[in-house]
Parts: structure tokens; sequence; C-alpha cells
């Protein structure tokens, strides 16, 4: 990893002539922040325009500062110094400040010290003081937004920000290597205080030499935010940056576990039905995959699904075997998915080697019904056998190179001998052998550790990675790897950066109002590791003729607009067209990352979000915005408002809106925006600055009215002529919504397109 051969180049340059003692102040820097060790006090201090957090390091310390190169943005090397804490010739601790990164960079070393006791379990990094008055501050963890002192741990990040004006401090693990990352947050002496972990299970000590990776703990990052949303994306840039992650292109399909007809895994006949559907309805308007769930599968089991993925259920729905299927939705171009928990088998079938899984090392006290007696503990193992999590399984042990044999088999089967290429793993956590701790956001013990592998040096959070590879080479480059999910256990989260494409951040959900929330509510809460370190996967949107349509256009509308994992789950073939034009309307990615919901601080399930074109790394073109607003509440109507500049919108005298499914125009404004929505419904705005001359400010072919079709637009003054080059689709209308700002109206022209070009050319005279 780049940050790890960083760090290990600031350990190997001690002894040089770069080393320099220090017993007064010391400080190194970026440019933007700084790193200041002061003797007098015995601290180290943060510094961006004043100071914003310090560091209590106990007497007795050295402190050195060393000067490297680092590895930077687009893999260039960068300057960057540390300073570093000793314990006499022991290095702890160290500060690194590199050239245009805004956060400070801080690891420690696994020093012999540290495993006195035979094995490291948990290591606690320095407690950061914030200057943050606790009272006026919210923090954003895995848990949802709370005070200072309301969450009982977060995995892996930590946001601290006054809702006033959304400043304050991003900090979190951005490797999770063979450790699993917490960040702890409490309130003392009236200030934030953040206490970040790693948890490794069981980790021994080093074997290799002194200046090894396995001396060198998980990264953690800490930096100073005017606003904090920006920090966050800026700490998901950090972790693609540090795991090398490559990002697919953003895809939308099927998913038939919901199905409101044949639910579960489909059947060989109806998936052929809702294929064709598929093609003939939606195909040209982003469709791209067609996704079997559980239920396929052979095997027995007394804990949770089947989990022979090795053969098909003979009197199941698909007694012909997986792969017709798969080649009947490839002949449509369309990805072939199928369901499976890779890193587990079941215990109580007989099929089964039970030396493939890990061993439980202990024994969990039960009560005289035979329950675990420890709270919040579901399933009971005993010492020495197979260690089952509640419904994920029985996990197969990583370590072990004839379990990664068999997953390497399974994976193989299905992508080369069945053909299939999008996989949708489950139980992903049980790789870790920890419990199943479904629906939990917050930190909780849950096993981590206690489990015997069969390699001991293979702590369960490399395990689950060397598994992940394993997937990864068996599937192919190419295929999509959708994990699921992190409400599951937390710990897969950081446990899979890297790993995967896309990731379920979420707990199940349905077409009921409360369980559709869901979804929204950690895909928000997690927004900015989509599009940068995976896509985030919020479950299926639902449109089924059954709930309100307000209710429909709300949560494809969020998905839509905030760019995560779209898949629907309602039954195709017969789903009415009033429905099926909503999935037309928003199916299509639009794979930007400037997609932020406006309220994160302010509402822990936010009730406004922004997206824009505008990009610095894309082709010059027409600013698009889209505000987009949700009333979450299905019983009471809601009054929101926002000015332009807290929504994002550039600064501008006068703002012009057009409403998509209202498909009218919404009005001018000029210092805020005041919409009133009925109860669990939406309104997404198309938004631009008024000009002296007609503008295209909205389109019909997709949700974000233009971001995704509009490729051009021009004006000439002298022919009073608007032009424009747009993505259109044979046979679906397309019509331009102009604005006139002489007449303050709409003009509305349709185009109707015989086929379907990325090019298509178009001028409209404006009298």
């Amino acid at each position: 990893m780049r940050l790890i051969c960083t760090v290990l180049a600031v350990f190997a340059a001690f002894g040089g002539d770069n080393l320099r003692l220090s017993g007064e102040e010391t400080k190194i820097s970026n440019g933007t922040l700084a790193v200041i060790w002061n003797p007098d006090t015995h601290t180290v201090t943060l510094d961006q325009d004043g100071i914003f957090a310090s560091i209590k390091i106990p007497e007795g310390n050295a402190f050195s500062i060393v000067k490297h190169p680092i590895s930077g943005r687009d893999g260039k090397m960068a300057d960057a110094s540390s300073l570093v804490i000793q314990h006499g010739d022991i290095i702890d601790a160290v500060f690194t400040a590199a050239e245009d990164n805004p956060f400070v960079i801080v690891t420690k070393h696994l020093n012999k010290e540290l495993f006195a006791g035979g094995s490291l379990k948990n290591l606690a990094f320095p407690k950061f003081e914030l200057t943050l008055e606790a009272d006026k501050i919210k923090t954003l963890g895995t848990a949802g937004l709370r005070a200072a002192d309301g969450h009982k741990g977060s995995y892996m990040f930590l946001a601290a920000a006054n809702p006033a004006d959304r400043s304050g401090v991003v900090a979190g693990w951005i490797t999770s290597s063979r450790g699993s990352g917490i960040v702890f947050s409490g309130k003392e002496n009236g200030k934030v205080v953040i206490s970040p972990v790693i948890e490794y299970g069981k980790l021994l000590p080093p074997a290799d030499s002194e200046n090894s990776a396995e001396n060198i703990s998980e990264v953690f990052v800490i930096g100073k935010f005017d606003d904090c949303r920006r920090g966050l994306e800026r700490y998901a840039r950090q972790i693609a940056r540090s795991n090398q992650i490559k990002i697919k292109e953003p895809i939308a399909g099927y998913c038939t576990w919901y199905s409101n007809k044949f639910g579960g895994a489909c059947n060989e006949k109806e998936i052929v039905n809702l294929t064709k559907a598929a093609a003939e309805k939606l195909a040209p308007f982003g469709f791209s995959f067609v996704q079997i769930d559980d239920t396929w599968q052979d095997g027995i089991s007394k804990n949770g699904p089947r989990r022979n993925f090795l053969q098909v259920k003979a009197d199941g729905p698909y007694p012909n075997g997986m792969k017709p299927t798969a080649e009947m939705i490839k002949s449509h171009h369309f990805k072939a998915g199928i369901w499976l928990i890779p890193f587990a088998g079941s215990a109580d079938d007989p099929i089964w080697d039970k030396s493939l899984f890990v061993k439980s090392g202990v024994t969990d006290e039960v009560n005289d019904k035979g329950k675990p007696t420890r709270p919040n503990k579901i399933w009971a193992n005993k010492k020495d056998e197979p260690y089952q999590a509640r419904w994920s399984g029985t996990t197969l042990d990583m370590t072990n190179p004839a379990a990664q044999e068999y997953l390497r088999k399974e994976i193989e089967q299905m992508a080369k001998d069945w053909g299939y290429n999008y996989f949708k793993l489950d139980g992903f956590h049980v790789s870790m052998a920890c419990e199943n701790t479904y629906v939990n956001n917050e930190y909780k013990a849950d096993d981590f550790g206690e489990a015997v592998y069969s390699d001991p040096s293979i702590t369960p959070v490399a395990a689950h990675r060397l598994g992940s590879r394993i997937i990864r080479q068996a599937a192919g480059d190419d295929a999509f790897l959708l994990g699921c999910c992190v409400s599951q256990n937390m710990r897969s989260m950081g446990a899979s950066f890297g790993c995967v494409d896309a990731m379920r951040v979420g707990p199940d959900n349905g077409s009921g109002w409360n369980s559709l929330k869901s979804g929204p509510r950690c895909g928000s809460n997690r927004y900015f590791l989509n599009g940068r370190v995976w896509w985030n996967d919020p479950d299926p949107v639902y449109v089924r003729d059954n709930m309100p349509l307000e209710h429909a256009r709300l949560i494809t509308s969020w998905v839509a607009v905030s760019g995560q994992l779209y898949a629907f789950s309602d039954w195709l073939p017969t789903l009415s067209e009033e429905r099926v034009e909503i999935l037309r309307r928003t199916i299509r990615p639009h794979g930007l990352r400037s997609a932020r919901p406006v309220d994160l601080f302010n509402e822990d399930l936010p009730k406004i979000w922004y997206l824009t074109n505008k990009s610095t790394n894309r082709v010059p073109q027409t600013e698009r915005h889209i505000v987009a607003f949700y009333n979450w509440d299905d019983k009471k109507p809601e009054k929101i408002e926002v000015t332009p500049n807290w929504a994002g919108l550039p600064k501008a005298k006068e703002y012009v809106a057009f409403d998509f499914w209202g498909n009218k125009l919404f009005g001018t404004f000029t210092d805020k925006i005041s919409v009133e929505l009925p109860p669990g419904s939406c309104l997404v705005l198309a938004v631009r600055p008024v000009e002296e001359h007609p503008v295209l400010l909205s389109t019909s072919q997709h949700i974000t009215q233009g971001i995704v079709d509009a490729v051009e637009e021009k004006w000439n003054s002298e022919t009073k002529t608007l032009s424009g080059v747009s993505k259109v689709i044979a046979g679906d209308d397309y019509e331009l919504r102009i604005y006139d700002p002489a007449k303050k109206e709409i003009r509305r022209e349709l185009l109707k397109p015989t086929e379907t070009s990325d090019a298509f050319k178009w001028s409209v005279k404006i009298e």
C-alpha cells in the first residue's frame, strides 16, 4: 500500500542525516496545516488558521523530524515531513503533513512492547482534544447525526461539525488491512474529544524486519474544513488513493428478491419474461443487469439460507441449471447477476468438511433455554466447534488453503462455466468470524478475534481481504462485485475498502413507508463513499401499482439524484405504463460525484440534495443544477426553505426553476427557495441563473433535466436562435423546456427522434 510504503520511508530514515532531535518547539507544515510540538505543555497541536486539536503526550518521550517523499495525487511523489514520537530508541507514533493533503496522517509503530502478552487485541491511538465547543457541534458517524457524546462508537469515520456553517473536523481510518477501525467521541471540559482505536482481534508480533509493513498500524487521518461535507469527500478520496481503487462505471437493473410476483430467485421460465420486458421497455433508458437472488442453490440449513452454491436445487426454480439463464440474460446485452454467501457453509449439512471452517475459541454461556446470556448475542458457539453466525452461517477459513480452493472453485464455476458476471455477496462479514448484529450501525461487541483460524498469523480482517481477492481473481476483473451488507456487521465496511465495486450500505428495505426510508437514511449517512470508494447500494426502489404514486416518485428521485446504485424489484411484465414511465425517467445513472445532501448536519435524514454537472475533470459545458426536496413524513405536509448559497448554487441576482414531476415552471427567486411538500412527496427542480437570453432549463428525458442528455447549448443573439446537441432515444419524445426571460415563460419544443443518437442536433428560433 502506498501510504504504508511512505511510513516505512520515515522509519528507514532514522539514523540518517535528515533526522533532527528537538528539545524546543518544533513545527512541520505543508503550507496549509501544521503539526507543532510544544515541550512546555508536552502537547502536539494541529493548526490550520488556528489550533483545532491537541494531543497530550506522556513525559519522557523524544521527538524527531524526518523529511521524505510521499505518494500524492495521481501517483506522483510529493514532499512530506513527519513528526516522530519515540520512547528511547523505540518509535511510537508518526504525524505526517504532506504536500497537497488537507489531513494530518497518523500512524503507530507496532513495537515489541505492545506484544508483551503474546498478541495484540486493540491498539489505542492518541486522544485528540478538539477546540470545538461540544454544545454547538453535531457529530456524524455510522450511527447517524448525534451529540458529541451520543455515539457508542463509529466505524471508520467521524465528522464533528457546526450545523450553522458546516465547519469542523473530519477524522477517520483510511486503511483496514489487518485491523478494524473505530472512532469514539465524547465531551471533556465542554470540548469535543476523539479517540481512535484499531481492533485487530488477535495480531501476532511481526516476524519480519523492523522496517517491514508488518510493523505499521492502520492509517488514521484528521483535518479541519470550512465545509465538513467536502472534508468527508476528501476523506473518501484518501481511502481510494490508499487502496488504489478504480471505480467501475455505474450500472442499473433488477433484483428478484423483493418482487411482488415470483420473488426470491424468480424461476427459469418467468425470468425470461422479465428479461424480455426489460429489453423492450427499459434497455434504451439505462437498464443493464438482471440479478437472481436466494433460493436457487442446494443444501440444507437450520441457520439461514442453504449454502451449497456448487449445486442447483434439483426441485428448485432452476431445474435445468443456472447456465442457460445466464446465457439468456447476456443475449440481451445485460449483466447476469447471481446471489451467494461466499464465506460461509453450513455445519449442519453433511456435505461439508468441517475442517474448512474456522473454530470457535470460546464456549458461550447459555440459559436454561439454550440461548446466550451475553447481551445482544443470539447464536451460541462451543469451543473448538465450527464458528457460526446467526443467519450468515458457518465461517469458511480463508487462511486455510483447502477453503480458499473451495471458494475459488465456487466462483469460477459461476463465472466461467455458467457465465455470471455480477455477484451479490451476502453475509459478507462472516469471513471475520464475528456476529451478525443486524440491524446495527454503531459499535457493538461481536466475538471479533475470539475464533481460531488455521493460520493464526492472519487476522480476521486480513482473512476477509484475502478471501475477497480470491473472489476477484476467480470472477475476473470485468465482473461487478456487490458486497452485502454493512448492517449485518459494520466491520465489513472498512474491511471491504478496495474489494468490491458496490456495497449495500443499509439493511433490507421494502415498499412500505418506514422500510422505504432505510436506504436514503444510510445512503445519506455514507454518501461521500459513493462514486469514490464504491457505488453505494441503498437497496431497491419500488414503483409497484399498489403503493402511492408520490412514494414511488420520491424513492426513485432520491436514488437518481444522489447517484447511488439503482435497482428495482417490481414485476415489470405486468407493471402499469404510468409506473414504468417513472423507471424510465430515473433509471439511468448520472455517474457524477457532485451530489451531496445540503442539510447533512441539520437532519438525520436530509431533506435537501444538490447536484451539478460542473466539474474540473470534464469537458466544459453549460452548467446545470438540480435542487431536490424530500418530505420524509407520510402524514404531514412540510414547508422547506433554503438560500441559494446554502443549497450550493452559483451566485446570481435571480434564478429560475422547473418542476420535473409537476412538468411546470416553478418560477423565479432571488434570496431563498421556499417549497411546500405534501406528505411523503418530493420536488425536483432544475435551477439556472436567469440570463438576458433564453436558456434550456429542463428536458423531459431524465429527472436530472439535461445533465445526462444535453451535451451542448449555444445562443446566437444575431439570429435569435438557441441550438444544441442532445443524447436522444429512438421513439422517446424529447421535450426542450426553454426559459424566455423576456416573456418570463417556458417555451416547449417537442422533438420526435426516430433513431437513438448521442449527437442529435436541434435548433429553436425564439422571436
